[in-house]
């Protein structure tokens, strides 16, 4: 039975099952706006994966970059590199999202995911939606989605 923290349609962090809490590996999936991003087909290492989320309120994107850019167009200006330090809005959260390219940033009280999926990806994702995925989450519920995923279990 998996463990779902947070809301599948706003944010979500899901453990494929509460077994994935013992060790602090295991199969890790998110939940960006009705969509997930990563594989039960590998596993993670949890504290990375917070680590990680948790460092997204220190990659906030604001003023001249957005105007006259939707925000969830962002993606090709940021891969880019046009904008100075561009590097530090790519999301890196282990094996289990290889597959997928993503970008986030904090606009105001906003965390802002822009994703795809890799053309040649390692593992099968049946009906998965091409191009350019965008989600956005009110920066409180997904503190509180990292509060509660990191008080659930031990690090390691």
């Amino acid at each position: 039975m998996s463990l779902l923290f947070g809301d599948k349609q706003i944010f979500a962090i899901e453990l494929a099952s509460d077994e994935d809490l013992i060790g602090g590996v295991g199969r890790v999936l998110l939940w960006l706006g009705g969509e997930y991003v990563g594989t039960f087909d590998d596993t993670s290492i949890h504290s990375l994966v917070l680590a990680q989320l948790k460092s997204v309120f220190s990659k906030r994107l604001d003023g001249d970059y957005l105007r006259g850019e939707a925000v969830c167009q962002m993606y090709d200006l940021i891969k880019s590199e046009k904008i100075e330090g561009a590097g530090q809005y790519f999301l890196s959260l282990g094996d289990s999202f290889d597959d997928f390219s993503i970008v986030v940033f904090l606009k105001g009280e906003e965390v802002v995911f822009l994703w795809k999926l890799l053309d040649k990806p390692f593992f099968e994702y049946k009906n998965y939606p091409e191009g350019l995925q965008c989600s956005i989450i009110p920066a409180a519920f997904f503190s509180k989605v990292l509060s509660d995923f990191g008080s659930s279990r031990p690090l390691r």
